[in-house]
């Protein structure tokens, strides 16, 4: 039996009215509802516009459709960020959530796993950054940095992971360039994760990289603060931006892996002059 509220509730945006004349002045205005309600299974469809909910036939619809979407681009800049960063970030919790449970099992690890770092009160010592926490307060991206790279999520990684101005973010490193063996840097401590526990230490970095792209990418990061300022940019660097926000530009196991090998070097001598290998 439908309770009081199922009856005064719009289907199409969710919205719950006080009253059922409300609902039905609702429902016959001229302007339709922007943000669509949905079933449970449709919320992971790839061809579902994040912002409006509305779901597309093909890829190529969807990316013009995003062009167009009054929620994304309709003066309605707020409510298309908020939608956008909720949706990008609940679903790298989810992955982390998965295997957060493996990190915790595995917090003591063996002896020959850990290696101590020990902090002096040398001007020459790093105090190194959680690698699931690293600094991103000073890090700006330009146009340039977008039109120069393949991929922006890469690029975003290596901003925050791979910076020779903050070699206290050097907090991911490849002993062995043919194991897949980490060495990161977490509570004051360094060690070596494998397996599960590496998958869940690489979507903790995605996670991280997700929300550091959600405030620069969006309208009040280094890029554009509006619609007519993000129209003003070059095409390409519109479309590389289009590509990321619609999950067509995604951080992987294997993209962190090839810019840590790209940036071994640096962090194997930031390391070694901090003695810690």
């Amino acid at each position: 039996m439908n309770s009081s509220a199922d009856r005064k509730k719009c289907y199409s945006c969710g919205k719950i009215f006080k009253l059922v004349t409300d609902l039905e002045r609702h429902k016959n205005r001229k302007t339709p509802c922007l943000i669509r309600e949905i079933a449970p299974g449709d919320i992971s469809n790839p061809l579902r516009c994040i912002y409006c909910n509305r779901i597309m036939s093909r890829a190529s619809t969807l990316k013009k459709h995003l062009l167009t979407c009054k929620v994304k681009n309709g003066g309605m800049d707020i409510l298309a960020e908020k939608v956008y960063n909720d949706e990008r970030i609940a679903a790298l919790e989810n992955e982390v959530r998965q295997l957060r449970e493996v990190i915790n099992s595995r917090a003591a690890i063996s002896g020959s796993n850990n290696i101590n770092c020990c902090n002096t009160n040398s001007n020459n010592t790093i105090v190194f950054n959680n690698y699931n926490a690293p600094r991103v307060d000073t890090i700006k991206i330009t146009t340039d940095d977008i039109a120069s790279s393949q991929s922006i999520s890469k690029m975003l990684f290596e901003k925050v992971y791979s910076n020779k101005e903050l070699p206290e973010n050097h907090v991911l490193y490849l002993p062995n360039v043919r194991e897949h063996r980490y060495m990161v840097y977490c509570d004051g401590v360094w060690k070596n994760v494998i397996g599960d526990e590496a998958d869940a230490v690489m979507n903790e970095i995605k996670l991280v990289i997700g929300r550091f792209g959600n405030e620069k990418l969006s309208d009040r990061g280094d890029i554009y603060h509006s619609a007519e300022s993000f129209e003003r940019l070059p095409g390409a660097v519109k479309e590389s931006i289009i590509r990321y926000n619609t999950y067509n530009d995604r951080l992987t196991n294997k993209g962190i892996r090839e810019s840590m090998f790209g940036a071994r070097n640096m962090i194997k001598d930031t390391l070694v002059q901090q003695k810690i290998i």
